[in-house]
């Protein structure tokens, strides 16, 4: 399965679960509670996918200086960072 493809089915998953919870709590509440909880669902994604942008951001900054350690998250190491860097450095010295 390519990423993209991978992206894009968690994305509709995601939005397709804050969707059936809205219809389920307007069906059982009425449709003001259904409809809040619906905006605070989206709101909640949203706020998730700018969380993931900020550290993008911060990656396309400084990628070699960013330990992700730190921050508690997975992520590429030190290690594996220095070896893409020297790779592609010798890679700009062959040319």
């Amino acid at each position: 399965m390519s990423s993209r493809l991978i992206f894009w089915v968690s994305a509709i998953v995601r939005v397709s679960l804050v969707l059936l919870g809205t219809a389920l709590a307007c069906y059982f509440w009425g449709s003001l509670p259904g409809l809040l909880l619906g905006l605070f669902g989206m709101l909640l994604l949203f706020f998730i996918q700018l969380f993931y942008l900020q550290r993008l951001a911060d990656w396309l900054d400084n990628p070699v200086a960013h330990d992700y350690r730190m921050a508690g998250v997975p992520g590429p190491t030190y290690f594996h960072v220095c070896i893409s860097c020297d790779a592609a450095t010798k890679k700009i010295r062959q040319n």
